[in-house]
């Protein structure tokens, strides 16, 4: 029972859900997927004496299957209730399963994603995010009949109220002018679980960490993407604590005077109060199902009372004026901690941490640098951007704990490689990756990903037994000149491009090709430049050899 206390059982009718069904014994495992997905924002309704209720406002009913859940009446009852409802059911299989014929008929042809047979557990989630009955959820009818209802009968209790002459003034007097008036919040006030306000302007999206603040000589702005989002004035937070059951709330760029008034809010999960000058935390240990918060930016005192938030796992301190962090430690389940760089000297006085620690200032390294951070046991994250020449005979060695990014908003990204890399870590996210006159090398264990545009002219690339590379989601890797040597697993799909328009090919390991909705992928291989001793596999399916090319083409 505990898994089910980490996700909130969504019941309300303003947002679309998905209903659950499991049998007892994969309680656990379904329960990891379904807090996976309520991190996402994707309403999980948990199974519950009211199933049928539940299933008929659903927008999407979740089936877990197993060989336990086939034998589970719970479960089938909920299958032959959403077949009866027509409602989308997508099938997550947690084990090879044998379904009953009442089972297969009431399926049918649906949506189902086999977690046991992905390569990762990336790999799942990946899949799983993607699916378009889970991308495509709206407000069910049911749903909307239910509001109705609900409105008919509030308002039905509200003119009681008057006509018994009950004192409704004290709060009506409050919200001509409060904070939650002027940003269109309803009176309905039980049914706002979220709120995100930046500056003047409420908003729907959720930006941490990926924001920072700008000044035009009189008054600071906060970008949100493309835009400039304006400083607000929202100063007293008294009327929030009517919002009895928010769960998420951002209140950046405000100058917020006080969190007292939040202190009530014990459902808060996520508090973004980022941007708002000089803050006070006493009292926030109140909020003990807090799991994301957000100072950035901020001038904190009280911040002893953070060492009672036993369920934070996510906190920003980027651009605080804070020196020491050893405080950190006293969060059992913090996961991830976002600093500056004027923070770097403070964490790294922290030695090995649980957690993680990113820092949002993203270094430029040369090759000097480069060789500097990779070989130094402290340094796990690097990014490179704008350019990088390796010098030729040069050596580089990604270590297995690294994680070697070349992804920046600053700039394109390009090594121009004379001389070897060596990937025992992961190499990701290249925006445009050139292999000259140099090698690659993606040792056992090392992961070569991710890049946008790999180009391979005289040098050689390639992947040792038990080395992996990944290409998907529009991403380009030609060979236009040198060698391109496999023994190990690389995985193609949503939307790639392999095209080998000169040069050598040779694959003595295994080639996982897989079919994207939009058919938007190419593969070219020369059959005079292509040998082939290992595996070539498409959507699960071997390919013999004498039918490869057709295959590839497809």
């Amino acid at each position: 029972m505990r898994e089910a206390k980490r996700i909130r059982s969504y019941q309300g009718n303003r947002h679309p859900f998905c209903c659950a069904l499991f049998a007892k014994a994969d309680r656990q495992e379904a329960m990891a997927v379904l807090e996976t997905l309520d991190r996402q924002r994707i309403r999980i309704a948990l199974p519950a004496r009211g199933n049928r209720r539940l299933i008929r406002r659903a927008a999407l009913v979740l089936l877990f299957l197993s060989p336990e859940a086939v034998q589970d009446r719970a479960v089938t009852a909920g299958v032959a209730q959403a077949s009866a409802a027509g409602k989308t059911v997508l099938t997550i299989y947690l084990k090879a399963t044998e379904l009953t014929p009442g089972l297969s008929l009431q399926l049918g042809q649906t949506q189902a994603v086999f977690k046991y047979r992905e390569a990762s557990e990336a790999d799942f989630y990946r899949k799983l995010l993607d699916a378009p009955a889970l991308r495509s959820l709206s407000v069910t009818p049911e749903q909307k009949r239910a509001l109705i209802w609900r409105a008919l009968l509030w308002a039905l209790c509200g003119g009681l109220v008057l006509l018994a002459g009950l004192n409704w003034k004290p709060i009506q007097a409050r919200l001509p002018n409060a904070p939650l008036r002027q940003l269109g919040v309803p009176l309905d006030f039980d049914s706002v679980e979220t709120l995100y306000v930046y500056g003047e302007t409420p908003l729907d999206e959720y930006a941490m960490p990926g924001y920072k603040l700008f000044a035009d000589g009189e008054r600071d702005y906060v970008r949100l993407g493309q835009r400039l989002i304006p400083p607000g004035d929202i100063a007293s937070l008294d009327d929030f604590a009517l919002l009895r059951n928010l769960r998420e709330l951002c209140l950046c760029n405000d100058p917020v005077e006080s969190l007292s008034p939040l202190l009530s809010l014990t459902g808060l999960t996520l508090l973004d109060v980022s941007h708002d000058g000089e803050l006070d935390l006493s009292g926030i240990g109140a909020l003990a199902q807090l799991e994301t918060l957000n100072l950035s930016h901020d001038h904190l005192s009280g911040l002893e009372a953070l060492s009672e938030l036993s369920s934070l796992r996510v906190l920003n301190l980027a651009y605080t004026d804070l020196t020491d962090l050893s405080w950190l430690r006293g969060l059992p389940s913090l996961k991830t901690v976002y600093i500056d760089a004027g923070l770097l000297a403070a964490a790294q006085a922290l030695g090995e941490t649980p957690f993680e620690i990113l820092c949002l200032d993203t270094p430029v390294y040369g090759y000097a640098e480069l060789k500097a951070a990779l070989e130094d046991p402290a340094v796990t994250d690097v990014r490179i951007m704008n350019g990088l020449t390796i010098p030729a005979s040069a050596e580089l060695v990604v270590r297995p704990e690294v994680a070697l990014t070349g992804a920046g908003l600053d700039g394109d990204f390009t090594v121009s490689n004379y001389g070897t890399v060596r990937v025992y870590g992961v190499w990701e996210m290249g925006l445009c990756t050139r292999i000259n006159y140099g090698t690659i090398v993606v040792e056992p264990g090392g992961l070569y990903a991710g890049g946008m545009c790999e180009n391979i002219t005289t040098g050689l690339f390639r992947i040792e037994a038990g080395g992996r590379q990944n290409l998907e989601r529009g991403m380009s890797f030609s060979l236009s000149g040198g060698r391109y040597e496999n023994e190990g697993d690389v995985y193609l799909r949503d939307g790639y491009q392999l095209r080998f328009l000169g040069g050598t090919v040779v694959n003595h390991g295994v080639l996982h090709l897989f079919s994207t909705k939009d058919g938007v992928f190419q593969i070219g291989i020369d059959r005079d430049r292509f040998q082939n001793d290992g595996q070539v596999y498409y959507d699960g399916v071997l390919i013999p050899n004498d039918k490869l090319f057709a295959e590839a083409g497809d």
